[in-house]
């Protein structure tokens, strides 16, 4: 009776012996080459998917931010042309003018250097004058090969503009100055209608049509005022 019962107590100290050997075994290190009898997932390749999804966060957030340091400019243009013998001076301006691939730059020299415009001369708008205005679409703006003034501000440095201008199918660069602040530049100069755009005609056009009230006289140089602030 006392063998068997110690013989009993031996093989279940046996058999906890044995367990606990094979679970040691099991749950060991897989890199010895021994397998788990459990699969343990491999944490890595989730740290990988967060990883991935934080740098393509990141990468929209940059190109956001690039986006987002493009500046829109305010700008106007003002013209004045002379009439009478007394060269008497006629503001006007445009409703609808495009200023476009302005760079991102704070300062505003950098920002204008290469950019474009387009001016559509159809909106022209001579100090809230209707009749005045129809007459110098039709008989000036009308006589010209196209209904747009287009250009690019080619350089801006130390005060000097160099501005690219195209009208009456012409295209030529004008030498201009301009005066900045941190926020604004005004850039001022000038254009004759005969000698750079071979306009004559149009200016016959506007000087016949406005006869009595230019008293014969329609001056064919144009002053130019770019005003272009953040």
């Amino acid at each position: 009776m006392y063998f068997r019962r110690n013989f009993r107590i031996m093989n279940i100290k046996h058999l906890i012996l044995s367990v606990g050997t094979i679970c040691i075994i099991s749950c060991g290190d897989t890199a010895s080459g021994n397998k788990s009898i459990f699969p343990v997932e491999h944490e890595h390749s989730n740290v990988d998917e967060h990883n991935a999804d934080v740098k393509e966060h990141e990468s929209k957030e940059a190109t956001t931010h690039v986006a987002e340091e493009k500046i829109e400019l305010n700008h106007k243009l003002t013209f004045t042309a002379f009439k009478t013998p007394k060269k008497v001076g006629v503001n006007g301006t445009f409703k609808v003018i495009s200023l476009d691939n302005v760079k991102a730059s704070e300062n505003l020299e950098e920002a204008l250097q290469g950019s474009t415009f387009s001016v559509n001369t159809n909106s022209v708008d001579t100090n809230n004058n209707p009749e005045r205005d129809e007459k110098v679409r039709t008989f000036f703006f009308g006589k010209l090969t196209n209904t747009t003034i287009s250009g690019e501000f080619i350089k801006l440095e130390n005060g000097k503009a160099t501005v690219k201008i195209k009208l009456n199918g012409k295209e030529v660069e004008k030498q201009m100055t301009y005066t900045s602040t941190e926020n604004a530049i005004t850039i001022n100069g000038s254009i004759d209608i005969i000698s750079d755009f071979s306009a004559g005609d149009a200016l016959a056009s506007i000087n016949e049509a406005c006869s009595a009230l230019h008293e014969g006289k329609t001056w064919s140089d144009v002053d130019l005022k770019i005003e272009i602030s953040k």
